[in-house]
């Protein structure tokens, strides 16, 4: 473990007074299409847009509606060469603002089985940020000062939820944008609180910048990739949990 670690507060988001069953967990999501892929799995789901603040705010929601379990759900950036758009990310330890949070080892199991019947998975260390990484050396930078493999906005914000509830958590991310690509500016400003392409802006842009297109068209097809993943993970947490009620009924 590096220095950075070993100076970071360690937080257990698995307090034994509570569920760690999947089906009395929600959903925590940033994106409309992240919500469309989260509702296939049949568990309530909160969307109210990027960043941490909006994350806890709909962990909050969550709890306040019955959840004893939450999930960060959605898409994530990928901070290893090897990771290609639409790995799926399964962290069993959160970097975030100096702590250092393990997420539930009864979900993290349980998420993994599931996924093992329908695709490959990476479990490593994750990160969460408060903006945006744009480009390839600030993810190098992350990948080692945490050893982490993916990184996103929201799951900070979850993990803090689930601590000042004491309720488990999980993080279930699939990589879009790779350790190889750096966003530009330009298509940061594209995109509006909830993540979504200003459609608008973005028209406009790419006839001042026409080399504006290709960013846009290759950041949409590894959207597209890391979506593929999600719903899939959905749809056999989905199977999971129906199969688990008729071996119950």
């Amino acid at each position: 473990m590096n220095a950075l670690a070993l100076n970071t507060r360690l937080l257990n988001c698995s307090p034994s007074n509570t569920s760690s069953d999947l089906a009395e967990a929600g959903l925590v999501v940033a994106l409309k299409a992240e919500y469309r892929a989260a509702a296939l799995t049949g568990l309530p789901a909160v969307c109210l847009g990027v960043g941490p603040e909006r994350a806890r705010r709909a962990a909050q929601a969550l709890i306040h509606k019955g959840a004893r379990a939450l999930v960060s759900f959605g898409v994530a950036g990928g901070l290893r060469p090897e990771l290609a758009p639409g790995t799926l990310l399964l962290p069993s330890e959160l970097h975030w603002r100096g702590a250092f949070f393990h997420t539930d080892e009864k979900l993290y199991s349980w998420l993994s089985r599931i996924a093992g019947t329908c695709l490959s998975t990476v479990c490593a260390p994750h990160v969460a940020v408060d903006e945006m990484v744009m480009d390839v050396r600030a993810k190098a930078r992350l990948a080692s000062a945490h050893g982490a493999a993916g990184v996103d906005m929201e799951s900070g914000g979850v993990a803090e939820a689930a601590n000042a509830a004491a309720v488990p958590f999980a993080i279930v991310r699939s990589v879009c944008d790779d350790a190889g690509t750096s966003l530009s500016p330009r298509v940061a400003e594209l995109l509006n609180g909830n993540g979504e392409l200003r459609l608008l802006h973005a028209a406009a842009a790419v006839l001042r910048r026409p080399a504006l297109m290709s960013e846009l068209i290759s950041l949409g097809a590894d959207f597209k990739q890391a979506l593929d993943t999600l719903r899939c993970m959905a749809q056999a947490l989905r199977a999971d949990l129906n199969t688990r009620g008729e071996d119950n009924s």
